[in-house]
């Protein structure tokens, strides 16, 4: 596969940001069916629950990037689950387009690959994707709160006004320092 030129990696980017809410609703689909494996649900719920995690790789409201972790973050939760068993043809979409990481984070992408499969056991809003999974309450207020996050996400376009190689390293930066503090890179 040839690497793509920076206005294929934008349309990437862009592709990722505007189909967020599309994506956060199909991860929804995958964890509401019933035939849906529970290893396969609680990667897909990692995923979910970072997007309501204010305090996450890097800051939610920065213009134009802020929801890119948040969009990468899916498809390797994605990626999970169907490795788990998960057969939901919206989760083998966005899975298949993890392979577009190594290109966005270079040698990041194995990294922030550790980092997801921490995510169903980390603490958001007072509750793990596993407890999410297996307790009915949890889950639907977990729910409710998914379901205005996707009311008031409003992904804006990739600023690349200083150039697709300027935007990735910042990207990068930005995900080294989050990998970093979150234990999974070292100084």
């Amino acid at each position: 596969m040839t690497a793509p030129d920076d206005a294929q990696t934008l349309a990437i980017l862009q592709r990722y940001l505007e189909r967020l809410p599309e994506d956060v609703n199909a991860l929804l689909v995958a964890v509401a069916d019933a035939r849906t494996p529970e290893a396969a649900r609680r990667s897909l719920v990692g995923g979910l629950n970072y997007v309501l995690e204010r305090f996450d790789l890097f800051p939610d409201h920065i213009k134009g990037l802020g929801l890119l972790d948040d969009a990468s973050i899916l498809r390797i939760s994605a990626r999970h689950a169907v490795s788990s068993g998960c057969d939901d043809p919206g989760v083998r979409r966005i899975a298949a387009e993890e392979v577009e990481l190594d290109t966005i984070f270079g040698e990041l992408a194995g990294p922030l690959e550790e980092y997801v499969s921490r995510l169903p056991w980390v603490t958001v809003r007072g509750r793990t994707a596993a407890e999410i999974v297996t307790d009915q309450e949890k889950r639907a207020t977990f729910w409710k709160e998914l379901n205005y996050e996707l009311r008031t996400l409003k992904p804006e376009p990739v600023d690349a006004s200083r150039g697709v190689p300027a935007l990735l390293k910042e990207l990068r930066k930005m995900v080294r320092a989050g990998l970093m503090k979150a234990g999974v890179l070292k100084g």
